[in-house]
C-alpha cells in the first residue's frame, strides 16, 4: 500500500509542478501572444522544469528495457510524422500562410508534445503504474489509470468558446482514449520513440483535418491495431495484459 501511495504522490506532485510553473509563466506573459515564439518557449520551459525535478531531484531513470526498444514501428512512426509534416508545409505554402511558422509548429509538436509529453506520461506515469502489478494493480487497470490521467490533465486549458459538453469530449474523453492507446503500445512494444513520432503526428493532423472527436477516435483505434498489436499473439490471447 505504501508503494502505491508513494507512486501516486510522485505523479501528483510532478503534475502540480507542471501546472504551477504554467501559471507563473502565464503571469510573465509567455502565453498571451500566440503570434510569437513565447507560447512555445513557455511550454518548453515548464516541461524542462518538470523533467528536471523528475530526473535530478527524484533521481528517476528511464530504463531502456521499458522505453527504448527500437522496433520497425519506430521507423514507420517517423515516416508517418514526416508525411504529415510535408502535407502541413505544402498546405501552408498553397494557402499563402507563414511557412516559417508552420515549420516551427512542426518542431514544437516533435520536441514538446512528442519528446516531453511521452517521456513524462508514458516513460514515467505509465511505467510507474505498471510497476504496481506486484502490489495487486493489474496492467489493464494501470493502463486505464494512466490514460485517464493523461486526459484529465488536458482539461487544464482554456475552453476557447466550447460548450461544457464539447470541452469535456474534446479535452477530456478524446485525450483519455489516446492516452490509453499509447499506454497499450508502450506495454507491448516498449518503444517510447515510436510514440513520440505518433503523438506529434496526431497533433499535427489537427491542422489538416478538423473533424474533432471522430478523427481522434479513428486515429487512436487505428494506432493500436496497425502499429502495435497486429499479429501480436500476446494481445490476441490477452496474455500478460489481464493477468494480476
Amino acid at each position: 500500500m505504501n508503494k502505491i501511495l508513494i507512486t501516486f504522490a510522485k505523479v501528483i506532485f510532478l503534475t502540480a509542478i507542471y501546472v504551477i510553473s504554467g501559471f507563473i509563466l502565464r503571469g510573465l506573459g509567455f502565453f498571451t501572444h500566440d503570434e510569437t515564439l513565447l507560447p512555445f518557449l513557455g511550454t518548453f520551459i515548464r516541461w524542462c522544469i518538470t523533467i528536471f525535478v523528475l530526473v535530478v531531484i527524484f533521481r528517476y531513470k528511464f530504463k531502456k528495457e521499458e522505453n527504448f526498444i527500437m522496433t520497425r514501428y519506430t521507423k514507420n512512426s517517423a515516416i508517418i510524422f514526416g508525411v504529415i509534416s510535408i502535407i502541413l508545409l505544402l498546405a501552408s505554402l498553397m494557402s499563402g500562410t507563414n511557412l516559417l511558422r508552420a515549420f516551427l509548429h512542426i518542431i514544437q509538436m516533435l520536441l514538446v508534445v512528442g519528446l516531453f509529453e511521452e517521456l513524462f506520461f508514458r516513460g514515467f506515469v505509465t511505467n510507474e503504474m505498471l510497476s504496481l502489478k506486484k502490489y495487486g494493480i493489474k496492467p489493464s487497470v494501470a493502463i486505464i489509470i494512466s490514460g485517464v490521467f493523461f486526459g484529465a490533465l488536458h482539461l487544464i486549458s482554456p475552453m476557447h468558446g466550447l460548450s461544457i459538453v464539447a470541452f469535456i469530449l474534446v479535452r477530456g474523453v478524446v485525450p483519455s482514449i489516446l492516452g490509453i492507446s499509447f499506454a497499450v503500445i508502450l506495454y507491448y512494444k516498449k518503444d517510447v520513440i515510436a510514440l513520440m513520432f505518433i503523438h506529434a503526428a496526431v497533433n499535427l493532423s489537427m491542422n489538416i483535418i478538423t473533424s474533432g472527436f471522430t478523427l481522434f477516435v479513428i486515429v487512436s483505434i487505428s494506432i493500436v491495431y496497425t502499429i502495435t498489436l497486429h499479429r501480436d499473439e500476446r494481445f490476441k490471447t490477452g496474455q500478460a495484459f489481464l493477468e494480476g
